[in-house]
Formats: structure tokens, sequence, C-alpha cells
């Protein structure tokens, strides 16, 4: 089979679209790794602040169960008294 300069052609053109294709998908790709890590930096921005939230509030609730606690000792020794 011989090689004219048209089958050249199509093959350097063809080579030509392979490279140019995967330059674009290589930024792509780069782009959208850097919106992983931009989301997943919100991500665990809102995690570690919902967390302290929960900390704050679990904190409340056993000071509160304390407190009861407390009360109901000093209204059990006013009873007796």
């Amino acid at each position: 089979m011989k090689i004219t300069d048209s089958t050249y052609a199509s093959v350097v053109s063809g080579v030509i679209s392979i490279i140019v294709a995967l330059i674009a998908v290589i930024s792509s790709n780069n782009s959208i790794v850097a919106e992983i890590r931009t989301h997943n930096a919100v991500q665990d921005e809102k995690i570690t602040s919902l967390t302290k939230a929960v900390e704050k509030h679990n904190s409340v609730l056993e000071r509160t169960y304390k407190l009861e606690q407390d009360v109901a000792v000093i209204k059990s020794q006013i009873g007796r008294e």
C-alpha cells in the first residue's frame, strides 16, 4: 500500500485533533478539580461550624439537666424541713 500525501495529511490532522482534544480535556479536568477542592473546603468549614454549635447545645443541655437535679434536691430539702 502506497502512502500518499493526502493519507499523510489525514493522519497528521487526526493526531493534531487528538492532541487538541486531550489539552481541552485536561484543562477542563483541572478546573473541575479546583471547583471540587473549593467546595470541599466550604463543606469542611460548615461541618466545623455545625460541630461547634452542637457542642454548645449539648453543653447547655448538660447544664440544664444539672440545674434540674439541683432544683429537685432543693425542693426535697425544703419539703423535709
